[in-house]
This record gives C-alpha cells, sequence and structure tokens, in this order.
C-alpha cells in the first residue's frame, strides 16, 4: 500500500503523527546548518546601502558568468557563437547582450544546462509549479533550498515573525483526505509550529469550525495562498466574526494579493496582510516591508524589467544555483513599477502575473491552486482548465510527445483528489492555448459566477479587481 493511502485511511491522530514527522525532515532540510549561514549572510546585509547591495550582486553576477563560460556547455557555446567575452559581463545592464532564456530551451536540452563541476549525486531535483500548465524540473544543490527559505525568512523577521512562532496555514496540499465529512478539518506538524487547515472542505460549517480553532489557539500568525484563504475570510465578513485574540501578523505567497483582497483580510482581522514574490527557479525574490512597500531583493538574484506598453516582463538570473544557473530567465509573469528605489533595492508597485484563479463546485466551494496538478508533468507543454456554466471542466493541453499519457494520468488523480467526483470533466489535445492581449496564458478560465458562499455580496469584484 502506497503511503498516500496509508495516510488517507489512517486515524486522525495517525495523521497528526505522520504530519509531524514529515515536518521533521522539511525542518532538517531546510533549516539545518546551510539555512542559518545563508540568513546570517543575508540579514549582515540589511544595513547595506542600495548602492552596497548593487555592488554586492554585479560581483557575484560576475563571479556567475565566468563560471557558465567555465563548466556549463548551453552557456560556453552561446558565448562563443554570440562572440560574447564573459569579462564584458560588469553587472546586471550588461546582461542584455544575451538573449532571454525560456522554459521551452531548457527543455530541449537540460543535461546541457547542468555544471561539470558537481556530480549527478550532489544534485536534488525539484519541478517548478507550472503557472502556464507546464512544468520544469532543475537540479540544484541542498544549500540551494536551504538559502531560498534564508531569503523568505529575513523578509518574515524584518516584520517581526519570529521562528518560534506558531502559526496556521491555509495552502494548497490535500491535507485532510477529501471523504472526510466531520471535523477537525486541520491537521498538525509540531516540529514546524504549524496548523495546517484543509483547502478542500470549504463551507459554512467547517468554516465556522475553522473560525473556532483559530480563536482557541490564539495564532499570532497566519500564512496563506490567497486563493485559499480568501472564501474563509469572505465567510467571517459576512457573519460578522472577529477573534478575540487577533493575529499580528498576516502573509500571504504562491499567487498575487490583490488591494481588495488586502482590504478583506483587514475588515476581517484587523492586520495588515503582507506578502512576497518569490519562483523555485530562484530568478527573482521581492519582499514588502511593514509599511507596504515592495523591494526587489537585490543580493538574491540579479532582476531585469523589460519593458512592454506600459508594464514589465520580470526576467531574473539566479545567484545560488550554480548547479544549473539560469541567465535571463524570462520568468513568464509581469509587473508594474514606476522607477523608484527604496531604502535597498528597486521598488515594485504592482505584479500581475499567477493570478491564482480557482474552479467552483456546485455547492458553492472554491477550489484553487490547481496549477499543483502539473507540477509533475514533464511533457506537457502547457494547460489550461476551462469551466463552463453547468461546472463541467475541459482541461486543454499541449503534448511535448507522445509520451505524455502517463503525465495524464497523474493530473487526472490528483484533480479527482480535489473535486471529490463533484463535476464532471475530459482532457481535449490541441496544437496552441489562445493567449490574452498581454501574451499570457489564464491558466483557468470559469463561466461560473462565484456565489455569496464564496466572496461576499458586499464586494463589488470586477470593479476591484480590475
Amino acid at each position: 500500500m502506497k503511503l498516500g493511502s496509508i495516510y488517507n485511511n489512517a486515524p486522525i491522530w495517525m495523521q497528526n503523527l505522520m504530519c509531524s514527522v514529515e515536518g521533521w525532515r522539511i525542518k532538517r532540510r531546510r533549516y539545518g546548518n546551510a539555512f542559518k549561514k545563508a540568513l546570517m549572510e543575508y540579514e549582515s546585509h540589511n544595513g547595506w546601502s542600495y548602492e552596497q547591495i548593487c555592488e554586492y550582486r554585479d560581483a557575484q553576477l560576475r563571479d556567475l558568468v565566468r563560471h557558465c563560460y567555465d563548466t556549463v556547455p548551453y552557456y560556453r557555446k552561446l558565448f562563443d557563437d554570440g562572440g560574447v567575452n564573459p569579462e564584458s559581463i560588469k553587472g546586471v545592464a550588461d546582461l542584455k547582450v544575451l538573449p532571454v532564456l525560456t522554459k521551452d530551451i531548457i527543455r530541449k536540452n537540460p543535461k546541457s544546462f547542468i555544471s561539470s563541476k558537481y556530480a549527478r549525486s550532489q544534485l536534488l531535483d525539484i519541478s517548478t509549479s507550472g503557472s502556464t500548465g507546464a512544468s520544469l524540473v532543475l537540479h540544484v544543490l541542498p544549500e540551494n533550498i536551504a538559502q531560498q527559505y534564508a531569503i523568505w525568512w529575513r523578509y518574515r523577521r524584518r516584520l517581526g515573525i519570529d521562528f518560534d512562532m506558531w502559526h496556521s496555514e491555509f495552502g494548497s496540499r490535500i491535507i485532510v483526505p477529501p471523504k472526510q465529512s466531520k471535523p477537525p478539518y486541520w491537521r498538525v506538524s509540531k516540529p514546524l509550529k504549524q496548523v495546517m487547515f484543509s483547502a478542500y472542505h470549504g463551507n459554512a460549517e467547517t468554516y465556522k469550525s475553522y473560525f473556532n480553532k483559530m480563536d482557541q489557539d490564539r495564532f499570532q500568525w497566519i500564512h496563506a495562498t490567497p486563493s485559499v484563504f480568501m472564501p474563509f475570510v469572505a465567510f467571517c465578513i459576512e457573519n460578522h466574526l472577529s477573534l478575540l485574540h487577533r493575529p499580528k501578523f498576516i502573509t500571504t505567497g504562491a499567487e498575487n494579493l490583490y488591494d481588495f483582497q488586502r482590504r478583506m483580510i483587514y475588515d476581517a482581522f484587523g492586520v495588515r496582510a503582507r506578502t512576497h514574490y518569490g519562483l523555485t527557479e530562484a530568478v527573482a525574490n521581492f519582499s514588502e516591508d511593514a509599511d507596504g512597500v515592495m523591494e526587489v531583493d537585490e543580493d538574491f538574484a540579479a532582476v531585469e524589467f523589460i519593458p512592454e506598453n506600459d508594464y514589465c516582463h520580470i526576467v531574473g538570473t539566479s545567484l545560488i544555483n550554480w548547479a544549473m544557473p539560469l541567465l535571463r530567465y524570462d520568468t513568464a509573469d509581469i509587473c508594474f513599477v514606476s522607477g523608484k528605489i527604496g531604502c535597498r533595492g528597486r521598488i515594485v508597485d504592482r505584479i500581475d502575473g499567477r493570478t491564482g484563479d480557482g474552479i467552483f463546485l456546485p455547492n458553492g466551494t472554491k477550489v484553487g491552486t490547481l496549477s499543483a496538478l502539473f507540477s509533475e508533468t514533464e511533457n506537457i507543454v502547457e494547460a489550461q482548465i476551462y469551466q463552463k456554466k453547468d461546472y463541467s471542466l475541459t482541461i486543454k493541453y499541449v503534448p511535448k510527445n507522445e509520451k505524455c499519457a502517463s503525465d495524464l494520468r497523474v493530473v487526472e488523480k490528483l484533480l479527482n483528489d480535489r473535486i471529490n467526483g463533484a463535476i464532471a470533466y475530459k482532457f481535449e489535445r490541441v496544437d496552441k492555448i489562445e493567449r490574452t492581449v498581454r501574451g499570457k496564458l489564464r491558466y483557468i478560465v470559469t463561466e461560473v459566477e462565484p456565489s455569496n458562499a464564496t466572496i461576499p455580496s458586499s464586494v463589488d469584484v470586477l470593479k476591484l479587481g480590475s
């Protein structure tokens, strides 16, 4: 019997134990000595000026470019064929002599991006979330994972969040078996000091139990994926529920946090939510401070904003992954910048990517963060989930080759885990998926109007979200 089946059929006390065992494994992997070293290094930059941080970034970039030329086949050929001397790249502004790197380019020959400096046995494989419906397998060193969590924890510690702070999490993982029909709809990981609420059991009855649990445990910190959290926020507003002991901090990640969502969160909890922008590829990271200003973490990645009309494409170069370096990687996300400089980095006014749209079930439940369906696929180029007014789904996909049948079975299983037979769906193979006027692929398109159980009737979603 597979571990997932054992977990789903285990009693709740054993599921909590298994969550704590997994939490211990995660803590050991993410927060060991490499993490402590990286966090100490990043926090030593807190008092630096913008100019000092840029000097540090460009010095790291110069070393990385030389490393790419010396040890990475793809870049050796790229530089030689283009007549580019790696020594000519002194800083971020000089990267424009290189072409922008896309997922498609990497997928054609991923081995050519791996540095000869590292043995394959040293590397870990991680997958991107596949926000366009197509994931990418990356090869990283174990310390790279620790470095990425270190930059995220620097942002949290700047807000005032402490390692020993118990928190509630509204994430996209299936933590409570879909077949469960009575509370508790949460599980506990003691090593991570985390109470994880189910993303797939949202309705009036369960949200009331969520609220009671939060009121009872007096969480100082809530961390959430917006599309998972907002239905609960809406429920609290509509039912005039107010926590006796309000949290001190609310942070979000994985998706955009829109202004109307911020207002709803403040109305519900009296706390101004803060967010950050990051990617598995580690080619860019933006952190919001306590005053609501989002700045580029210049010492983590070399970020470029490529202008088009009134917005910019986010293109980044990771400064931490030397095992599989990504120079000028196209994130496929766009943002708005005014050119202003903050205390430590360039200011990002607004991000307009990874919207985190969801689908709806007939009972009014919203199921979000569905990009996870394709996180383990390697033979699907891109995909789109289209929901008709009758709630049925058409999952359009563009195959990379004829080997995608096994990937579709994985997608089907993950989808079934989330919708639990509530709606019909079908797969449709296509040659191309239509883009928006801005050239973006909308991962989820739905004709279903959200019910009052999902969005408060007092909020003009179309107006606020436009």
